[in-house]
């Protein structure tokens, strides 16, 4: 499988711009890399359909823990503790994002 050779920003990209209803020519003209690939890997993925759809997949990974609560990347599980983030960075945005939501000021 050729999907290793993407960067996880590319992954990140792609996944993003499915969500806000790209097709796959406009995210491959952006990423600078062929359609096919951006197109097999939105279907490996199930990015594919309406973009209704791909917030009920969305949606649905969130809640089994299958990706980053923050960015949305899918999570890689070591032994040990399940982590609901894929960085450190990605928890503190999480938090401040999460205290801003709700009214506290963070400093």
């Amino acid at each position: 499988m050729y999907y290793s050779v993407m960067t996880d920003n590319e992954r990140k990209t792609i996944r993003e711009m499915r969500f806000r209803g790209y097709g796959y020519k406009l995210i491959a003209r952006t990423l600078k890399m062929k359609r096919d690939k951006v197109r097999d890997y939105c279907r490996y993925h199930g990015l594919t359909g309406s973009k209704e759809d791909y917030m009920s997949v969305l949606q649905k990974e969130a809640e089994e823990g299958l990706v980053c609560k923050n960015c949305r990347l899918p999570l890689v599980r070591s032994s040990g503790r399940r982590s609901s983030f894929c960085s450190r960075r990605c928890r503190e945005r999480y938090n401040k994002n999460q205290n801003e939501d709700n009214g506290k000021d963070v400093t």
